[in-house]
């Protein structure tokens, strides 16, 4: 055998090969991964198998992305754009993941469509595995040197074992990148002295509820008795009863926070320096000024929409961004579908490939004529039921065509994959992204609905439902479009429970064209629930202020009743302060945080958290660490002690809750009973 610079030569070669950066860190072999001694480190790895390097290999290169290239735009780099994100336990602590991970146990990771739950999950397989594979410059993500693999939720609703699924799910996340499937024995246990840090991505997106109750009973078992795992699930909100048996098993909850004023102004540093270093600063700039200066400031605080929103900049920076979600994606998707947007020659490529096959290319053609319809059958099917999204395609394609040749599924595979809306999985394919499924499945189906919307109270049900609720607001949002009344979708729901009143105020921050006295009677009706939460949880007044902060046409109604709201001395200060954030946000933020930090000389224990959360939201965490330590005083040594507990080194392994939570979460237990007379103060000022 000769061997040359990235060049072997011999007659045969026996055993797996794969190209390894660092050699030094491969063994060649027979290797068993489950008899090393457990790692104390990360600093003394041992060395890995030609198998386990092509995994790593595979997992860091397998970034998930936009279609950066056919947009036109310059794919940056996952590790240079990554904006690390805090997340939020039950009550208001926040943190960081890496905080969160090295505490123990298991965690379950809750985040709105778009968040960066998936891209969490990369981004730390990435990290992982560039430290194994002895990149250079990395750092230890963690405390604990594990192992890591990510793979969707989807792999695990086959009835098969854990190990297998587990390598089912690496084969369809890397697949492609693979040079042989990885061994499920790999996965039954530890390897090389590591245990697995398990990402499992999408649970939400098994829309069986059947199968993904199924599914939780498979991963919550693992949690519950296998010493081999760290599982990290990432999802949408699911309900109390689906998230019951993570919280037997002890496993943590979290929900990302969305971008603040500073991860904005990073992200777009980083966006547009990947676009071109000599321009960057003065294009970040004016794009954070544009989506700052218009009602986007709140839409951009979702990553995926502040990617989506950098994209349309970089595309057409003389034209004024998209102002509500439906429109940023409405925007999106001309981008990717539409032939003169994308720069996109389908239909020479067919040409040209297929000239041989008359047949065929005819087929093709017509497919390609019809691609947005097909594209948005796909969707229906894939939301309806989940999983693959060609069968809807294929059976619609059947329905019209009577004379489809030999090899036509390869074409509609090669057609579909080249729009830039599907990630292709082997000879499979899935919707790149939860969302734009979810979009283009109600914009197919808004069209088949009448003016009567016979089917609305359906609807709403998707829509009270927080795994759900994006697509039902796109379905309502682009039936209107289509000059039906929207006015019927507001009155019903503002004829029903204060989850559907929060709904309607969803639906109103799409800047949906309605009359001004609807607008006010939805503000009202938000503003009324406003006030009864501050009587009650901060997490559900919050729920209720980010819906307000979130109207935009209509900002100076909310405004005018959120400022009488603050100014009024005879609410409860919980109230106010809710209040405060929403003007602070609105409109004056300068006064808001000096608003806020008056309010610090006066209420109860709970009134100071409120304060700081309201701070963080304003984006002047720089001032809350006098607030802080009057929480601290006003609940006692007990916050200290569990802030010190928290942050015990060592504590990687740490199972179940922390034995402080009594003292830390919401303040639940320092709060006081509310001022007598309160509440019939609230509603004699609803009433003016």
């Amino acid at each position: 055998m000769r061997v040359g610079h990235n060049e072997v030569h011999a007659e045969q070669i026996h055993g797996t090969i794969v190209q390894a950066e660092r050699i030094d860190r491969v063994v060649v072999g027979p290797v068993d991964p489950a008899t090393y001694p457990p790692l104390i480190d990360w600093w003394r790895l041992p060395k890995i198998t030609p198998g386990l390097a092509d995994l790593l290999i595979a997992q860091r290169e397998a970034v998930d992305t936009l279609p950066y290239r056919l947009l036109g735009v310059r794919r940056p780099e996952l590790a240079k754009v990554y904006v690390q994100q805090r997340i939020r336990e039950g009550g208001d602590r926040q943190l960081s993941v890496a905080e969160a991970l090295n505490q123990g146990g298991h965690v379950v990771i809750l985040g709105e469509p778009g968040a960066g739950k998936s891209t969490l999950g990369h981004m730390y397989v990435q990290r992982i595995c560039d430290h194994w594979l002895g990149a250079e410059a990395a750092s230890p993500p963690l405390d604990e040197p594990f192992l890591a693999v990510r793979v969707p939720a989807r792999a695990l609703a086959e009835d098969r074992s854990w190990s297998e699924s587990i390598a089912a799910g690496v084969r369809d996340a890397v697949g492609r990148l693979l040079t042989s499937p990885p061994d499920p024995a790999l996965f039954a246990h530890s390897a090389f002295g590591a245990r697995w840090l398990v990402f499992i991505d999408g649970l939400d997106e098994i829309a069986n509820r059947q199968v993904r109750g199924q599914v939780i009973h498979a991963i919550t078992s693992q949690m519950r008795r296998s010493e081999h795992y760290r599982i990290v699930v990432t999802t949408r909100p699911l309900s109390e009863k689906e998230m019951e048996p993570f919280k037997e098993v002890g496993a943590e909850s979290y929900t990302i926070q969305p971008f603040r004023e500073q991860d904005l102004d990073e992200f777009a540093g980083a966006w547009f320096r990947a676009q071109d270093p000599l321009t960057a600063q003065t294009r970040a700039a004016d794009f954070v000024r544009q989506v700052r200066d218009r009602k986007l400031r709140d839409l951009v605080r979702n990553p995926l929409l502040a990617t989506i929103a950098a994209i349309a900049h970089t595309l057409e920076p003389h034209r004024e961004l998209p102002r509500s979600v439906a429109s940023l994606y409405q925007r999106f998707m001309d981008y990717l579908l539409t032939d003169e947007a994308s720069g996109r020659r389908t239909r020479d490529e067919l040409r040209r490939t297929l000239a041989d096959k008359p047949d065929r290319l005819a087929l093709a053609i017509w497919m390609d004529d019809h691609r947005v319809e097909i594209i948005e059958r796909a969707a229906v099917g894939h939301v309806g039921i989940g999983g693959s999204a060609l069968p809807a395609a294929v059976a619609w394609i059947a329905a019209n065509r009577t004379e489809r040749p030999p090899g036509w599924e390869q074409d509609l595979r090669a057609l579909l994959s080249s729009s830039g809306v599907f990630a292709r999985d082997d000879d499979d394919l899935s919707f790149s992204h939860q969302s734009f499924a979810e979009f283009l499945a109600a914009r197919h189906l808004a069209r088949d609905i009448g003016p009567d919307f016979s089917s609305m109270d359906v609807w709403i049900a998707k829509g009270l439902l927080e795994a759900s609720q994006g697509y039902a607001v796109f379905a309502f949002v682009l039936w209107g479009a289509q000059g039906n009344d929207i006015a019927k979708v507001f009155h019903r729901l503002l004829d029903k429970d204060h989850d559907s009143v929060l709904l309607a105020g969803r639906l109103l921050a799409e800047d949906i064209p309605v009359a001004r006295d609807l607008a006010a009677e939805v503000v009202q009706r938000l503003v009324h629930l406003l006030l009864i939460s501050g009587l009650s949880g901060s997490r559900e007044a919050e729920k209720i202020r980010e819906v307000l902060i979130g109207i935009g046409a209509h900002r100076d109604l909310v405004l005018d009743r959120v400022v009488r709201i603050r100014d009024d001395i005879d609410l409860s200060t919980k109230s106010r302060i809710e209040a405060a954030v929403v003007a602070g946000a609105l409109a004056d933020r300068e006064a808001a945080v000096r608003w806020l930090l008056d309010r610090i000389e006066e209420g109860e224990p709970d009134d100071h958290h409120r304060v700081v959360e309201g701070l963080i939201r304003l984006g002047a965490r720089d001032l809350v660490e006098e607030p802080l330590m009057r929480l601290a005083r006003g609940v006692g040594d007990g916050l200290h002690d569990c802030h010190r507990h928290r942050h015990r080194v060592g504590e990687r392994r740490l199972r179940g809750r922390d034995a402080c939570t009594s003292t830390g979460g919401d303040g639940a237990a320092s709060r006081r009973p509310a001022r007598a007379g309160r509440a019939d103060r609230h509603t004699r000022w609803i009433g003016d």
